[in-house]
């Protein structure tokens, strides 16, 4: 699995990141550890991009709740965008399309930051 974060050229406030491959219990250490970089830095706006990852488990669910919770507690967000279908189905199963603003794209979710 591969991770890359980085600011966006258009709001700079707003951070990437890319994540490919799958998200299980022998990754979602990896997404936790540049997620809670991000916090240490006190970056708040974060849109996640799922479009190369083809697989979640409930450890990397608990990993984006969390991140969530903390964004959204220092008025920040984190946004989801390019969900393959296999994985939007894991999210709305664990009823966590509910809780997160889930978009179609980088550019939807920037403009809602």
């Amino acid at each position: 699995m591969e991770v890359r974060v980085h600011y966006s050229e258009k709001k700079p406030d707003v951070y990437v990141m890319e994540i490919e491959g799958r998200i299980d219990a022998h990754t979602a250490g990896k997404v936790e550890e540049e997620l809670q970089s991000l916090k240490e830095k006190n970056i708040v706006k974060i849109i996640v991009d799922f479009e190369k990852v083809n697989y979640i488990s409930s450890g990397g669910l608990r990993v984006f709740l969390t991140a969530l919770k903390w964004t959204r507690a220092q008025s920040g967000d984190l946004k989801l965008v390019n969900l393959v279908p296999n994985v939007e189905k894991i999210f709305k199963l664990a009823g966590f399309t509910r809780l997160f603003n889930i978009l179609n794209d980088r550019e939807s979710a920037l403009e809602a930051f």
